[in-house]
């Protein structure tokens, strides 16, 4: 099973006036979700792109969790790869991790996908 969200924002609220680091706010924010959720991390890394942008991944003993950030275009994509039809942890990822960009002021967000 995989889930795809997308999100539209306008902007990342941060507590200092330095450019936002979108790559380590990303991995930061997935293994926090995915471990709360209850996945079991394999490993993980993240990437800034020159001049903007960011991935970040996550591979789990059940598949993987990626996110990739478009800074010029305000946009997140996020998707969930799982090997179980169990939606019970991507469900509980899901819902921690639109609680946690909160932060982020979301002009849009499609519902997660499921394919």
């Amino acid at each position: 099973m995989s889930s795809l969200l997308k999100i539209d924002y306008s902007e990342i609220e941060t507590s200092d006036d330095t450019e936002y680091d979108f790559a380590a706010w990303l991995y930061g924010l997935l293994i926090s979700c995915a471990d709360k959720a209850g996945f079991s991390i394999l490993g993980g890394n993240c990437h800034d792109f020159d001049p903007k942008g960011a991935t970040a991944f996550l591979m789990l003993s059940e598949s993987h969790i990626a996110a990739h950030t478009w800074p010029d275009k305000k946009k997140i994509a996020l998707t969930i790869a799982t090997c179980s039809q169990d939606k019970t942890k991507v469900n509980l990822f899901k819902e921690l991790f639109l609680e946690a960009v909160k932060g982020v002021s979301i002009k849009s967000c499609s519902p997660f996908l499921e394919f």
